[in-house]
């Protein structure tokens, strides 16, 4: 189907009616190799709000399939200013048609499912990320102090716990330090800035002793 609105576009579909999506795993999968936008779903919305990767397929900016679509750091988009919690609308699951983000307001709610929001949180949740393997991360302050982790082609990312060894450099041996990733390093093989981070560390941690 041919799609004039904001430029020449065309919208494909397969035999059963449902929209075709180009699939991606990573954001840069949603341009073409000189550098313009694909557009597949919808109307295209400028280089100012370029498309994303969500969960493998290419959408348009403020156009999702979840409610996570929507927080998704990739996703750039109008955000409507008012009190209330973002969530993914008027998609139709039978059709595959997506759904687009809106700020719900008037709820008495920052939260959906009437979580409790504005938690005492000491950091951004963000700012300590257990694993080095995911590609983006949202803060989320409904029901606690969460980081919701993302991969490069837009899912929901979960660190495995075993890569999480360390809080503070005193969980590690006298020979590593506590990076930033939750994961003890070797101090002999980090990097140069990582190795004045991690002198200063020891020798903190032997003063401490």
């Amino acid at each position: 189907v041919s799609n004039y609105c904001d430029g020449c576009n065309a919208i494909y579909y397969d035999e059963k009616g449902t929209q075709v999506y180009n699939t991606c795993t990573k954001d840069a999968d949603c341009y073409y190799s000189d550098g313009d936008i694909i557009s597949n779903t919808l109307v295209a919305t400028g280089k100012d709000n370029p498309p994303y990767c969500a969960g493998g397929i290419c959408l348009n900016a403020g156009v999702c399939k979840t409610d996570l679509d929507c927080i998704n750091p990739s996703n750039h988009y109008p955000v409507k200013e008012c009190a209330g919690y973002v969530e993914c609308q008027q998609q139709d699951k039978k059709t595959g048609s997506m759904g687009m983000c809106n700020t719900v307001c008037g709820g008495g709610s920052l939260c959906k499912n009437g979580q409790e929001y504005g938690f005492n949180c000491l950091i951004d949740p963000c700012q300590f990320i257990p694993c080095e393997s995911s590609a983006a991360c949202a803060s989320d302050y409904c029901g606690g102090c969460n980081a919701i982790l993302f991969d490069a082609a837009g899912n929901e990312f979960f660190c495995p716990e075993e890569t999480i060894s360390c809080r503070n450099d005193d969980d590690c041996s006298d020979d590593e330090y506590c990076a930033s990733s939750g994961q003890c390093k070797d101090a002999a093989k980090s990097s140069k800035k990582e190795k004045s981070k991690s002198k200063k560390q020891q020798k903190r941690k032997k003063s401490n002793k």
